[in-house]
């Protein structure tokens, strides 16, 4: 017998708007001076659109599904120049901060939003809501904003990410010294992944049958046929993606699956259930060896993948007693 498992990530998130005030923690370095000003003249302010279309990528739960890096418009002339290491801050206005990840919420179910600026000559990104102390005297630039699409959750969805936001970077030394990212423009998400796998057949029941020991011994126990079907929704690929499968239970190795209660009075000694899939491959009990599983059918509420492997019971080691032989496994569905 069978049941199937489909974990899902529960994240609670904190809805809090995005804020940062200095404390004490920085205290220490406040005994030189410390500050920033403008090389020369320039706005501080830029607005910038996102793409109008952005596809995701997959990615694991808590994996970036999708970046974004946009220019901000200031160039390598539009400098600040820094002294005695300030801390600079990068800090968002306009979304709401998942505290637990400094993530921000977007309204697309199973996805979150993490976003900041690039304003050294290299490409590390300092992310809100984050401060970053400047190593000696130099000068920097504004120059890229960086946003990451954030898996948050086995179900992902399409949708118009949230827009109108501004992302703000500022120095403790110099209170008017800040640049400001607005960001607007309308983007549609296209999620090119499930947003969800289910089992058709919540429990399968494999009727094994009686088998004599003559048949185990000699190598002719009875085959026993089995399959399982997995609806997937909310993606219509034109090649329909993998879905994969492992197996857990009471096994010693791939393929073999030990009696429930073995060793107790009762139950059968000696053997075990041999499976395979319908190429023959031994059912792996480990996420590492996962296997795929068929396409089958396409469907309007999403894709058909069916499973099929065969059971018999087969000899392990010791004296083969007669006996109950039962024995139960549960199938874990991997997608995306």
């Amino acid at each position: 017998m069978t049941r199937n498992v489909l974990n899902k990530l529960l994240l609670s998130s904190l809805a809090l708007t995005a804020s940062l005030a200095w404390t004490d923690a920085f205290a220490s370095r406040a005994n030189f001076p410390k500050y920033c000003i403008q090389r020369s003249p320039h706005p501080t302010e830029k607005f910038v659109t996102l793409p109008p279309r952005i596809t995701l990528d997959a990615a694991p739960v808590g994996g970036v599904l999708a970046t974004i890096t946009i220019p901000t418009g200031w160039t390598e002339n539009d400098r600040f120049w820094c002294y005695g290491g300030p801390l600079i801050m990068v800090e968002v206005e306009g979304l709401n901060l998942i505290k637990k990840d400094d993530f921000f919420e977007t309204n697309i179910p199973g996805i979150a939003l993490r976003t900041g600026l690039t304003f050294t000559a290299d490409t590390y990104v300092v992310y809100a809501p984050r401060g970053v102390y400047p190593v000696g005297s130099n000068d920097y630039s504004v120059r890229t904003l960086t946003i990451q699409l954030v898996r948050t959750d086995t179900s992902v969805s399409s949708g118009t990410l949230p827009t109108n936001f501004k992302v703000k970077l500022s120095t403790r030394g110099d209170p008017t010294l800040q640049y400001t990212v607005t960001v607007g423009g309308n983007s549609e998400v296209i999620s090119e992944l499930f947003s969800s796998c289910s089992a058709v057949n919540a429990v399968v029941d494999v009727q094994m049958g009686k088998e004599s020991i003559e048949n185990l011994t000699s190598g002719r126990a009875t085959e026993r046929p089995f399959n399982f079907d997995v609806r997937c929704e909310g993606l219509k690929p034109t090649t329909p993606p993998p879905v994969r499968v492992y197996f857990e239970g009471n096994s010693s190795a791939d393929g073999m699956l030990a009696l429930s209660g073995a060793g107790t009075p009762g139950v059968a000694s000696g053997i075990g259930i041999s499976l395979v899939d319908n190429k023959g491959v031994k059912l792996p009990f480990a996420k590492a060896r996962q296997i795929k599983i068929d396409h089958l059918r396409s469907e309007p509420q999403g894709e058909v993948y069916r499973f099929s492997g065969t059971a018999k019971y087969a000899l392990t080691s010791g004296q083969v007693k007669p006996g109950k032989a039962n024995a139960t496994m549960t199938y874990v569905i991997e997608y995306n």
